[in-house]
């Protein structure tokens, strides 16, 4: 027969309650994910557009404006 030490026992323990702790964190979340805050409206969250052709330094010519 197999002798555990202490040890093992104890760590297989925290890695049981490591794993269950996340698992239900994540159902919490997945369950809470889209209900609405106090004033009953979703967060909105403004991403900021960027102009591209600033930043590429690309011509704005289309592939077949050079052949001949």
């Amino acid at each position: 027969m197999l002798k555990l030490s202490e040890k093992y026992v104890i760590l297989f323990g925290l890695q049981l309650l490591f794993f269950f702790g996340i698992l239900f964190y994540l159902s919490w979340l997945r369950l809470t994910w889209n209900t609405p805050f106090e004033d009953g409206n979703p967060v909105e969250v403004a991403l900021p557009v960027m102009d591209w052709g600033r930043y590429s330094n690309l011509p704005k010519q289309y592939p077949d404006d050079n052949v001949i």
